[in-house]
Parts: structure tokens; C-alpha cells; sequence
């Protein structure tokens, strides 16, 4: 083999470290995080990077060449933090090579002065006994916090707090959205949820988006 080689395979080494890391941490959980095929791929092109850039400085040291491509994800990383502080929960952070967006399920925000909760109730349609429902008022601050716990075959009926304008689904395995409460406080409501795999998050997350889940939630809203 080569020193060039050497070199190039060093520096990849070193930019697919820190994936290599957040991917143990994922496995040794009491749930384990398991990405799917195209996080590999973002490692892939961190590898591939890594090399690039040791052979632009014309590195000829393996060791330095090796923490040349640590540096790599690190950039990356303080680059997709600059955007702010997430929400609480936490939502995907502003990622440096695709824009984030996340569409809030269609619904008429609920006035904060309603007196009359809507009936809400609970429908999974996969498993979530890790999951929380977080209300908010208009305001943004979290008024209720209440744990949704394993799938029963009825819905759930969940006590909505007076003055709430929103919820969310905490849930470990997917991303955070908030949704509006329908306005209408008479009609029961039932919350479906699902998780919906996405390419492009494992993607994300493979180039160092390590906030961001593989998995996004589906939310639809049902009357009566």
C-alpha cells in the first residue's frame, strides 16, 4: 500500500470518527437507535471528504492526516448549530446542506380564551409507550406535560389544560412537532399517529445532523 493511500485512508478514518461514535451511542441505549442504509451514505461521503482534504494540504503524516479529518465534522457540525436554539423538545437544527422544514398538521388554531376543552383522544398505530403529550398556550409556554404510556386497543381520552393553543408528541424515535387544537371545543377529536421513515433525515444525520431523527411524524387529525 502506498503512503498516499495510507494518508487518504487515515484522514477518512478520522471523518467518519465522530459518526462512528454517535452510532455506538445509539446501539448501547435501552432502545436502540439503528439508522437505516442512507445514514451510511452521508458517512460515506464524510470518508470521502476526509481524504479530499488531506490530499489538498498535501498531507504526508497518517497521524495528522487523521485528526485533519476529524476537524472536518466538527465544522460541520458548529455550522448546522448557528441557527439557534431548538425548541423544546428538541426539533433538527438548520443543517448545512439541506434546508429543515416541518409541516404542522392542517388544523384551526384554537383561541386561548376557549373555556371549554375539545375532547381529544389518543390513536397509535405503532407503538409508543415511551411517548408524552406537551401543551402550550399562545404564548409558546408548556402548560401540561402527560405521559401517554403502552397502546390500549380504545383510544386514549387525554384531559386537554385550559388556555392550551397547541400540542406535541414527545416521542424518542421520531421528530418534534407542534400542532394547533381545533377550535371547535364540543366535536371529539381523534389524534392518529405514525412514524414515517425519511431518507433524506438518515441522510442528514449521517453528515453530522446527530439532533435529527431518521424517522418523522405522521399526525392527522379526525372528528366525531
Amino acid at each position: 500500500m502506498t503512503s498516499k493511500m495510507i494518508i487518504a485512508l487515515a484522514a477518512g478514518t478520522g471523518g467518519v470518527a465522530p459518526s462512528a461514535v454517535h452510532l455506538a451511542q445509539g446501539f448501547v441505549k435501552a432502545n436502540p437507535d439503528v439508522p437505516g442504509l442512507f445514514y451510511f451514505l452521508g458517512v460515506a461521503i464524510f470518508f470521502a471528504l476526509g481524504a479530499l482534504v488531506a490530499f489538498f494540504f498535501s498531507e504526508t503524516e497518517a497521524k495528522k492526516a487523521f485528526f485533519l479529518g476529524i476537524g472536518l465534522p466538527a465544522l460541520i457540525a458548529t455550522a448546522q448549530t448557528q441557527g439557534g436554539v431548538p425548541a423544546t423538545p428538541p426539533t433538527a437544527w438548520t443543517n448545512l446542506f439541506f434546508p429543515s422544514a416541518y409541516a404542522q398538521a392542517s388544523a384551526p388554531a384554537r383561541p386561548a380564551s376557549a373555556d371549554t376543552p375539545p375532547k381529544l383522544q389518543f390513536k397509535p398505530s405503532t407503538d409508543c409507550k415511551q411517548c408524552e403529550i406537551w401543551f402550550t398556550d399562545a404564548e409558546g409556554a408548556v402548560v401540561s406535560k402527560q405521559v401517554l404510556g403502552a397502546p390500549t386497543v380504545r383510544p386514549k381520552t387525554i384531559a386537554v389544560p385550559k388556555g392550551a393553543t397547541q400540542f406535541g408528541i414527545a416521542d424518542p424515535k421520531t421528530n418534534f412537532k407542534w400542532v394547533p387544537i381545533p377550535a371547535e371545543p364540543n366535536a371529539p377529536v381523534t389524534i392518529e399517529f405514525d412514524r414515517k421513515y425519511s431518507p433524506l433525515n438518515d441522510l442528514r444525520r449521517g453528515l453530522g445532523n446527530y439532533d435529527l431523527k431518521s424517522y418523522d411524524q405522521k399526525i392527522q387529525l379526525k372528528k366525531g
